[in-house]
């Protein structure tokens, strides 16, 4: 990492690492209304609102907080909230969209598409600075996450670097947050007016909250002893040719409406579909954190997987650790304590390697209602393969190419579609068999999270939870580095749902199947019969999934594939252990009835059959899955 610019200002080494916001088509930008400008806007903002980032690299947090708290004031009027400048910039920084780790501070884009995602909570429930002086780990508990509902983004636009956009956009909004290129005449204001000067620092976030004939008001966050333009402590004038020198962004924001109980509703169900066309366009409102927060932990090759939107962090698996253990103990609110789901049992969830983090997303936030409210508590692995990568349309594109050479003829297509793939394909199959053994291998951060989250659920006052396994299609690669960490802690899981397992012969014998009946109490499998299994097609291939990864993918061509009847029901079929159990979709159609080898996860019996095989029981209509709670991912 290069060395950070700092510049001494009120006494203070003050870091400069705020990042300018990259070309984004999608950006919406601000329009200028026909409305009376007021000749000046002089802000009156109390001395408790002037904040002090000291030597950290927080200013995207603190500009954004200064913002937000002066339109609390009119959004809430007597009742003024003060906002986390802490948990404004955590999510910036998860919400980043500067490319690559390696570097500090963050994006004004970052910070605002972190508070539209997940609102901000108090800054007395989450200060950046406590009585001590010293920031505390962070972590986004249960009460922090639902107090921050309350305050969220209704709107935000970029400005082009407009002088009457500028003040177009302060007389609507009260202010706007804006990051520049700042000089050493920045250190000290006189009488808080800003020295322009020719020797640049670097590049800082702040608002602008006012202005006058001469310049832009700016508040910054250096604290009561920087600025004192028009007496007031914090501010300074910041001349207009100045700004048009080194302005480097600008936004203008509004509030949403305070509605907690409408937070995980942006959209009406339609609304991608009415705005495209299409009906298939629901599927790409990708879920916000908050929907999904303390239900999932993202990993990549046994590393927890620390940025974007679904960043797993140590600190998150803490809380949510800390929430299963003692649900009542995270939250101070009795009301809200009394709401909290009584579970008794607790499922980890692993998804196909097609399935990228935000088709895993859809799916969690589709779920979890489910789940709940039948007293079971999910936690979904998002897991990073080379094949939820653009290494799946690299495949689908080596596959339409060789069609273009081939015949017309559906076998012979796939016989040279399977010997293209094979040299790319059987590199790829490794490296994520590889990929699902190092997820919770020995000494991982994914194993030290997982094992904390499984001493969550045993470590409740009145019982611990059960433990379930649900896996789709190459997720069974996961369980193979599961099960040591649950033979570590003592644990077995009661049930083990495995919907058309992509994992070979050989891995089950020797990974999988010594567990069952100890660590793995009973097996439930789902599995198309070999009909169907030839009907389903993967883009140009005219088979499913699992036939391409026998004949092509796999290690040695034939291999035997787990979730195929070909390798069950064969001359030399499978040994399964005798508490496995097959149901096969189009045989089993009351149990299991998917189409496709894709199609497990969102058929209705089939879920219902792996919920019920969860409880014990049977599931009704009422509280079991709907065709509506298996669609839209």
């Amino acid at each position: 990492m290069s060395k950070i610019p700092t510049i001494h200002a009120a006494t203070e080494t003050r870091k400069l690492d705020v990042l300018p916001d990259m070309t984004d088509l999608r950006d919406r930008y601000y329009r200028p209304a026909l409305i009376q400008l007021d000749q000046t806007k002089l802000p009156q903002i109390g001395p408790d609102y002037i904040r002090n980032q000291h030597g950290e690299g927080a200013c995207t947090g603190f500009a954004l907080a200064a913002v937000v708290d002066q339109q609390c004031r009119h959004l809430f009027g007597d009742q003024a909230r003060k906002v986390s400048t802490r948990m404004l910039y955590e999510m910036a920084k998860l919400h980043d969209d500067t490319p690559g780790q390696n570097y500090s501070g963050s994006t004004i884009r970052g910070a605002l598409k972190g508070f539209y995602h997940n609102g901000v909570c108090l800054e007395e429930n989450a200060a950046f600075f406590p009585s001590d002086g010293n920031p505390e780990a962070w972590e986004l508990s249960v009460q922090r996450a639902r107090e921050a509902r309350e305050i969220t983004l209704g709107a935000y636009y970029r400005l082009h670097h407009e002088i009457n956009d500028y003040h177009t956009a302060i007389n609507e909004a009260g202010a706007i947050i804006a990051s520049a290129e700042i000089h050493s005449g920045w250190a000290n204001p006189e009488a808080g007016v800003i020295a322009p000067v020719n020797r640049f620092e670097g590049r800082h976030a702040f608002a602008i909250v006012g202005y006058d004939r001469d310049g832009f008001i700016i508040q910054n966050s250096f604290g009561r002893g920087w600025g004192g333009y028009l007496g007031q402590p914090g501010l300074a004038l910041w001349s207009y040719a100045d700004w048009a020198e080194n302005v480097v962004d600008a936004w203008a924001l509004r509030l949403a409406i305070s509605s907690p109980n409408a937070f995980e509703i942006k959209f009406a169900r339609n609304h991608a579909r009415l705005k495209s066309g299409k009906a298939e366009a629901s599927k790409s409102l990708a879920p916000r954190r908050q929907d999904i927060n303390g239900h999932f932990l993202h990993i990549d090759d046994g590393d927890l997987f620390g940025t974007g939107r679904y960043a797993s962090t140590p600190d998150g698996i803490a809380a949510t650790a800390k929430f299963l253990s003692d649900p009542q103990s995270t939250c101070d609110d009795p009301d809200l304590r009394d709401q909290m789901q009584d579970y008794q049992h607790a499922v980890i969830i692993t998804h196909g390697a097609m399935q990228d983090k935000f088709a895993v997303a859809k799916r969690i936030r589709a779920w979890k209602p489910v789940f709940k409210r039948n007293g079971i508590y999910p936690i979904h692995v998002m897991w990073e393969t080379v094949f939820n990568t653009e290494i799946n349309d690299v495949i689908k594109d080596l596959l339409r190419k060789a069609k273009a050479r081939m015949g017309t003829s559906e076998e012979r297509i796939d016989a040279g579609l399977e010997a293209l793939a094979r040299p790319l394909g059987r590199k790829l199959w490794r490296d994520l068999v590889r990929s699902g053994e190092m997820g919770f291998g020995k000494g991982s951060q994914g194993a030290a999270a997982l094992h904390r989250l499984l001493k969550g659920t045993q470590n409740r006052k009145d019982r611990p939870l059960k433990l379930h396994f649900i896996s789709h299609s190459a997720g069974v690669h996961l369980l193979s580095s599961i099960l040591p960490q649950m033979k570590l802690a003592g644990l077995k899981f009661e049930t083990c749902s495995l919907m058309s397992p992509a994992c070979s012969a050989e891995i089950y014998k020797t990974e999988i199947k010594p567990h069952i009946g100890t660590i793995i109490q009973r097996v439930n499998q789902y599995s198309l019969i070999d009909a169907r299994e030839r009907a389903d097609s993967v883009d140009v291939y005219s088979k499913s999934l699992l036939y391409l990864v026998t004949n092509a993918i796999a290690d040695q061509c034939g291999t035997q594939v787990l979730g195929m009847e070909t390798s069950l029901t064969g001359d030399k079929p499978i040994a399964l252990a005798k508490q496995h159990r097959v149901y096969f979709a189009g045989r089993d159609n009351k149990i299991t009835n998917s189409k496709t080898h894709r199609g497990f996860d969102s058929d209705r019996t089939t879920m219902n059959h792996v919920l019920g095989t969860i409880l014990g029981t049977d599931v009704d209509a009422r509280t079991g899955f709907s065709d509506r709670d298996l669609t839209g991912y």
